[in-house]
């Protein structure tokens, strides 16, 4: 007979669920006071906290993604129409080509345009944004080489609102990247003036702050500030103003009232801002974020597993589910300075080793696409040139003179006078289950031919210190690409080999021209008459054998209501979003 006492009763066994209850859920948001309150508020789930959102150090989705919130730059890619739309500026710069081939890119402001103080934001602000990202701080160095190709910035003197860059380097991507960064209050940011006391050519000269004391207080002082999370150095021109940041747990952005941009928000997401207030909630552990959407402590769950997202898919009168193609690739890489991958009928051989049919249908669940290209263009076929086919493996194999010579399973070669075993390891960064599944398919073609894959998990860090360093075999790796026409150069180009991120340390003077032949080229019929050339190349010499693109997988209560699904990161704009 059960005990009408169960408090007096309670095991062990209870009290440790109940502990653990508390510890998962006692810190998260409760849903009846919002409602209590009468606050339009979205509550969005995010795996990982930001490491900074400090504008000049934004090096994560999240940190980026909240930095879109609270600050503007002067362009950006239209979500819907994927062309450049004016936020700050009214619209596209005009060019006009100079002597000696140079170029002015023009951009003119919104006269409406304003920072919450309610200063009119004008070309000082822009120049002296520049200034900023590319001051000659040691956190800057990614900043500085991005802008390199600016010569120089001039204001207008009969137009406070106009703004021109210089440049010798127009191609397809420059009138997006001369607007690309975020306008910043420079009584905010710099309050003693320190910048205005040097020109945008004497910064780019200049190599550290070590004997420009003023400079090197600047310097100090932003350091401070990026590693603040105090709201006092976080306010931009954005749709919403930051609450709260409570470090590991959550980010609080609230709706600014009288925002400068309401009047525009039919004109493009970025002049959005429909809820009250957008919380991101961290919550690292899937299971435990997909409790918090059906307890109704988040609102929008993103990045779910395919097996799970097919159980909330199947309770639809509970939950809405979106799930779209994205635009980016997945692949696994060889490290071309790897003395057995430097032969060319291995890489094919493993390459036709990939069941990509399983692998989508095992490890994604069907959701996800086959491509065989970082970047599809329309000429270009996007099919595979290495269907899996382990007889094919096999004849390149035996072609690289591989044998089982001692009848072990192995295949063997002399290699310098010394019998080699076919052994490679296979890298990849720890809790990331598909691409473990995926390094276990391979593993398991691979040894039905003779090759022994050793397959290895590490932490992030470790993991790019190690595709850095050329310190493996072979490594998966997948990345998201933007709406702009592609630049190749940080994962094929000679000089991004050993420290950038051609992570496969692939060197080839041809695809190194090929390269700067797309960035140059403005026409794109010229352009993707270039791609396709340079696809030839790497598809045959394949340093990466790009597999697959796994769709983006979204979960949202029913009361959500305004979400669009986008192809390009971060794949809906939250604040569309309402209740």
């Amino acid at each position: 007979m059960r005990s009408k006492r169960p408090f007096i009763r309670l095991s062990l066994r209870h009290l440790l669920w109940a502990l653990i209850f508390i510890n998962l859920y006692g810190c998260l948001p409760d849903p009846a006071e919002d409602k209590s309150s009468g606050l339009n508020k979205i509550i969005v789930r995010e795996a990982a906290d930001a490491n900074s959102l400090h504008p000049l150090v934004l090096r994560d989705a999240v940190g980026f993604k909240v930095a879109l919130f609270i600050y503007q730059s002067l362009v950006n890619i239209d979500y819907e129409s994927e062309s450049l739309v004016g936020i700050l500026a009214k619209g596209d710069p005009t060019i006009d080509s100079l002597p000696n081939q140079a170029y002015e890119l023009r951009y003119q402001l919104r006269p409406e345009a304003q920072f919450d103080n309610g200063r009119q934001i004008k070309a000082t602000d822009i120049l002296f944004s520049l200034k900023y990202y590319t001051a000659p701080f040691a956190f800057n160095r990614g900043n500085r080489g991005y802008y390199q190709f600016i010569d120089s910035v001039k204001i207008d003197q009969n137009d406070p609102l106009a703004i021109s860059f210089y440049t010798h380097q127009l191609n397809s991507r420059t009138k997006f990247i001369c607007g690309d960064f975020f306008i910043l209050p420079y009584e905010q940011f710099d309050p003693q003036s320190i910048l205005s006391k040097y020109t945008f050519d004497e910064l780019k000269q200049l190599e550290k702050t070590d004997t420009l004391p003023k400079l090197a207080l600047l310097e100090k002082k932003t350091d401070s500030a990026i590693k603040s999370t105090t709201i006092q150095s976080l306010n931009g021109s954005g749709p919403y103003a930051l609450l709260k940041w409570e470090k590991g747990k959550r980010i609080l952005l609230e709706k600014k009232s009288n925002w400068w941009a309401a009047p525009l928000d039919e004109q493009s997401v970025y002049f959005q801002n429909k809820a009250d207030q957008l919380q991101l909630e961290i919550i690292a552990d899937e299971t435990t974020a997909i409790s918090a959407l059906k307890s109704g402590n988040i609102d929008v769950l993103q990045g779910i597993g395919p097996k799970n997202f097919e159980k909330l898919q199947s309770d639809s009168a509970r939950f809405q589910t979106y799930e779209m193609e994205k635009r980016g690739y997945q692949c696994i890489g060889f490290n071309m300075n790897h003395a057995l991958l430097q032969d060319k009928h291995l890489r094919k051989a493993i390459a036709h080793l990939c069941p990509l049919q399983i692998i989508v249908d095992q490890v994604f669940y069907g959701k996800a696409s086959v491509s065989s290209v970082p970047y599809p263009i329309e000429s270009q076929s996007t099919k595979d040139r290495y269907p899996f086919n382990p007889e094919k493996a096999k004849s390149l194999l035996e072609a690289s003179a591989w044998k089982d010579v001692d009848n072990d399973g192995i295949l063997e070669k002399k290699i310098n006078g010394e019998m080699v075993e076919l052994e490679l390891e296979y890298l990849y960064n720890t809790s990331n289950a598909s691409r473990a599944a995926i390094g276990m398919i391979l593993k398991q073609e691979a040894k039905k031919v003779g090759i022994n894959i050793q397959v290895q998990s590490v932490e992030w860090s470790v993991y790019l210190e190690r595709l850095r360093n050329a310190n493996t075999a072979l490594f998966y790796y997948g990345a998201q690409t933007a709406p702009l026409p592609p630049d190749f150069s940080a994962l094929f180009h000679s000089k991004s080999a050993f420290g950038g991120r051609n992570f496969a340390h692939y060197q080839s003077s041809q695809a190194d021209a090929l390269i700067n032949t797309i960035n140059q080229n403005i026409s794109l019929e010229d352009r993707n008459n270039s791609i396709e050339a340079f696809y030839e190349i790497i598809q045959d010499e394949l340093p990466y054998y790009f597999m697959l693109t796994p769709y983006e997988l979204i979960a949202t209560s029913t009361d959500v209501k305004g979400l669009t699904t986008y192809i390009d990161r971060p794949y809906y704009w939250a604040s569309e979003l309402y209740k």
